[in-house]
Parts: structure tokens; C-alpha cells; sequence
């Protein structure tokens, strides 16, 4: 399974942006519903993080919009063209999702499998794993680690500009998901089919925010020179 992973993992922030534009502008279905179809299909588990974090990101929101009532509009747009996507990705993927759900009695679950894939670690031991570098950086020098906390506070700076928000919608969607149910207890049941996924997986979702926050803090002396020339 690592080995389709990493085709998701690649395949996932494309279908991110390509489905955020169609939310955003309500155009561009044909290519998001291929990258998500295609990310879904290399990786249950990544297609599944995809659609839960699009989710997140339809309540990022222009901070131009300050009438409530403007506000809710643009909320039911997206999630109304959210909605759409996710239809025509589950047409696109049917006959896979057909018989795995109608199968999905029999799934197997391997004996061998401890309980903290299905549990997660709980808050305590993910904290302090980001803090002491172990999610990004495990073993290593934590320059990762660095980066991602400074791309952090950049987002957090320029928050007024709604690229900004996203990084760090994903991330901090995924850090506190991540801390699964030795946390959350029964509300991680909430979520969908939470009680057959690997809850320990949702690290990729907080690499994903990761990579982006670690773009924006390299991004930013670029910037600056440019800025200066």
C-alpha cells in the first residue's frame, strides 16, 4: 500500500487546487473530478482526507464578505458545488465504490494491526512530537520543523489574503484530527467510516499542510528580494 500512496500523495495537491478553484468559480469540474477520481483510486484513505479537506475549505471565505447574509450565500455556493464534485466523482469511481461498500463486511482486519492505527496517539504525544521535530523532520536536524513554523506565523501575518488561510486550514484540520480517539473519544465518530480507517494515516494530511507552510517561509525572501529590485 506505501507504494500507492505515494502516488496519491503526489496526485492529492493538484486535485486540492483544481477542486478549489471549482469551488471558488464554479468551473473547472472536468479536470478536478479526473485528479480526485485519480487521487481516491490510487489511495482510499487520501481521496477520503481530499473531500474532508475541501470541506474544511469551503469555510474559508474572502475577507471582503462582512454581511452575514453575504456570507451564507457564499457558503451554500460552495458546498453546493462541492456537493456536485463529490457526485461526479463517486459516478467516475463507481465500480470501485459499488462492491467495496457492498463488500465492506467482509474487509479484512489484520490481527496484527496494534490499536493505535485505528486510535491514533491522543493530543499529548502528537504535540510533543511536532514540537520536538519528530512529524517532519524524525531523526533529523528539525529544519523542516523550522520551516513549517515560520511559513505558520507568515500565514498567520497575512491572514487578510485568503491564499494565506489555506495552509493553515489543512494543517491545523489534520493536527487536531490526527489526535483521533485516544483524545476525541466517541465525537471521532462522526466522521465517516471512523471506525474501519487507519486514524494514524492522517499524518499525510498534516504533511500536506506542511508542504504548503513550508513553501510560503521559503517563498517569502524571494519575495522580499524581488520586492528590493
Amino acid at each position: 500500500g506505501v507504494y500507492t500512496q505515494l502516488w496519491a500523495m503526489v496526485l492529492l495537491p493538484p486535485a486540492l487546487a483544481l477542486s478549489y478553484r471549482v469551488l471558488r468559480e464554479g468551473r473547472g469540474y472536468f479536470w478536478a473530478t479526473l485528479f480526485m477520481a485519480a487521487t481516491l483510486l490510487s489511495h482510499l484513505m487520501y481521496g477520503y482526507m481530499a473531500f474532508l479537506s475541501l470541506g474544511m475549505l469551503t469555510l474559508v471565505q474572502p475577507m471582503r464578505l462582512t454581511n452575514p447574509k453575504s456570507i451564507l450565500e457564499a457558503l451554500w455556493r460552495r458546498w453546493s458545488r462541492l456537493i456536485i464534485l463529490f457526485l461526479l466523482v463517486v459516478a467516475a469511481t463507481s465500480y470501485f465504490l459499488v462492491p467495496f461498500f457492498l463488500d465492506s463486511p467482509y474487509l479484512n482486519k489484520s490481527i496484527w494491526l496494534v490499536p493505535k492505527i485505528y486510535d491514533s496517539y491522543g493530543h499529548t504525544a502528537v504535540l510533543r512530537g511536532l514540537v520536538l521535530g519528530h512529524l517532519f523532520d524524525f531523526g533529523r536536524f528539525p529544519s523542516l520543523t523550522y520551516l513549517v513554523a515560520v511559513g505558520f506565523v507568515i500565514c498567520l501575518v497575512r491572514r487578510r489574503k485568503e491564499r494565506y488561510l489555506i495552509p493553515v486550514a489543512i494543517f491545523l484540520l489534520w493536527l487536531i484530527l490526527y489526535f483521533g480517539r485516544a483524545t476525541w473519544g466517541g465525537l471521532i465518530d462522526l466522521l465517516p467510516m471512523s471506525r474501519d480507517i487507519h486514524i494514524s494515516r492522517f499524518i499525510g494530511g498534516i504533511h500536506l499542510g506542511g508542504i504548503f507552510l513550508i513553501a510560503v517561509a521559503l517563498a517569502a525572501p524571494l519575495r522580499w528580494a524581488l520586492s528590493r529590485s
